[in-house]
């Protein structure tokens, strides 16, 4: 029994840490990444197509205080479970609520801090560095990714594949 036991954990575990391929990649993807140090949450949607082409709308909220809107298009490839995409029209447009807009509007310290932040938001637009992600599983139709942002900033997510039904 326990000899049966040990073998389903390995298993398991292979099943896990299988080899993700391409094919399983493409499709289109809802992924959501918590930057807790930065106080930052992100939504991306995003199309992975067979051509190794992407296209992907996305969502940046810092806290309830501020909200981005992204789109671009680019080119991914997988190479050892890690998804690396990179974009060169990248761009960034602020999409805040009512309530922050009336703060922009009236708070010139909060005004110049938002500038700021939209700044240096967008400096890593088009740079030609690639987002990689750490693909940890993949089970079904979920991913449980890591967005690799240098050597000691790792940021936890998880992808849903849009599921397509011929109803």
């Amino acid at each position: 029994m326990k000899k049966l036991f040990l073998l389903g954990l390995m298993l398991t575990h292979q099943a896990f840490a299988a080899q993700i391929t391409p094919q399983d990649i493409v499709g289109e993807w809802s992924c959501k990444i918590q930057y807790p140090e930065m106080k930052i949450h992100t939504i991306d949607l995003i199309e992975y197509q067979a051509d190794g082409t992407s296209v992907g709308t996305g969502y940046l909220f810092l806290t309830d205080l501020l909200a981005y809107e992204t789109q671009h298009t680019g080119k991914w490839t997988l190479n050892n479970n890690i998804l690396s995409e990179t974009s060169n029209d990248y761009s960034t447009i602020p999409i805040h609520s009512d309530k922050t807009m009336k703060r922009i509007a009236t708070d010139p310290e909060f005004k110049q801090w938002e500038a700021n932040f939209y700044t240096d938001l967008k400096k890593g637009n088009n740079s030609g560095e690639s987002v990689n992600l750490q693909i940890h599983q993949l089970v079904g139709d979920t991913m449980s990714i890591e967005h690799i942002m240098d050597e000691k900033r790792k940021f936890a997510g998880i992808c849903q594949k849009r599921v397509i039904t011929n109803e």
